[in-house]
């Protein structure tokens, strides 16, 4: 028989475990929906590293570069992800390294190419699971790590689509939007540019959905 420690810390295991889980289901089911995307914007692949995340990079690098009109909570979210990785010690140093600019990449691509690593560990095999808290010198962090890799796809994919405007934005018209809010209840049509929507879809106004970032557009 077991003694109550041992159920104690089996009952944990698989609670993280369990959490790890659907947290890659989630990442890998939105990973294959932005290679898709990528697949179908028939990108301008980068002369020095070929391949559609290079491509990706590349497309993202010409039309935000320098920073401009960067997603909002982008910046935040992969400072979150380097300060969560940055805490598993040497378990995911090749992943820090990932953290740079290169040929293909300016900062806006570096979250794209940090997840690309993280699918490839996840996809090999290669990416360790967690013991619970107090069983283990490292926090167990690979659950959130995941999770905000995931928020990291859906950024990279809104400035895929938003290069793929090729700033020719159209005009919006709205009636009762959930993405812009009003102070008025005029009940007309009102036009907005479409990058509004393309830049903070995520962004959580109203709709109290715990899946939107919490931010302040005003």
């Amino acid at each position: 028989m077991m003694c109550r420690p041992a159920f104690e810390y089996e009952d944990s295991k698989q609670e993280l475990h369990q959490r790890v889980v659907d947290n890659m289901t989630v990442f890998l089911y939105v990973y294959s929906g932005l290679e898709a995307l990528i697949n179908d914007s028939n990108l301008k692949n980068c002369k020095k590293n070929r391949g559609k995340i290079n491509a990706a990079k590349l497309h993202i690098k010409s039309n935000f570069s320098n920073g401009f009109l960067s997603i909002p909570m982008y910046r935040e979210s992969l400072n979150l992800l380097f300060s969560l990785i940055d805490q598993r010690d040497s378990d995911y140093q090749n992943l820090k390294i990932s953290f740079t600019l290169d040929d293909c990449c300016d900062f806006n691509g570096i979250g794209l190419k940090v997840v690309y690593k993280i699918r490839n560990l996840l996809a090999h095999g290669s990416f360790s699971f967690p013991e619970p808290l107090g069983h283990s010198y490292m926090m167990p962090l690979q659950s959130e790590i995941i999770e905000v890799s995931t928020r990291l796809i859906l950024l990279s994919a809104q400035m895929i689509m938003i290069g793929n405007r090729e700033q020719q934005f159209k005009k919006i018209d709205l009636y009762k939007s959930e993405v812009i809010e009003r102070n008025d209840d005029v009940d007309e049509e009102w036009e907005v540019d479409e990058l509004i929507f393309l830049r903070s879809f995520h962004i959580q106004k109203r709709l109290k959905d715990p899946n939107q970032l919490l931010f302040d557009l005003d």
